[in-house]
């Protein structure tokens, strides 16, 4: 019998984009790393979850448990942004 696929919210296109963006708010990383984080937008591309600040800095999206993990997210910075 095959394994099953464990359900990843962070590759569900129809996760709701705000819960997302209240979860990255509330991280270390969301709310210590970056500033402004307020009118960040959360989009689904390439198969995950992505966070663009204002400030141009991205965050992939990641399924994850344990210390620093926000309501079953981490955030992984991939870009540093810069002033737009």
């Amino acid at each position: 019998m095959p394994k099953k696929t464990p359900y990843l919210k962070s590759a569900d296109p129809d996760f709701d984009p705000n819960e997302i963006l209240e979860c990255f708010d509330a991280s270390d990383k969301g709310a210590g790393a970056v500033e402004d984080t307020e009118d960040s937008t959360a989009v689904f591309e390439h198969g995950q979850w992505w966070i663009t600040c204002p400030s141009g800095a991205q965050f992939s999206v990641v399924d994850a448990t344990g210390q620093g993990t926000v309501g079953g997210f981490d955030f992984e910075q991939v870009s540093e942004g810069g002033d737009r």
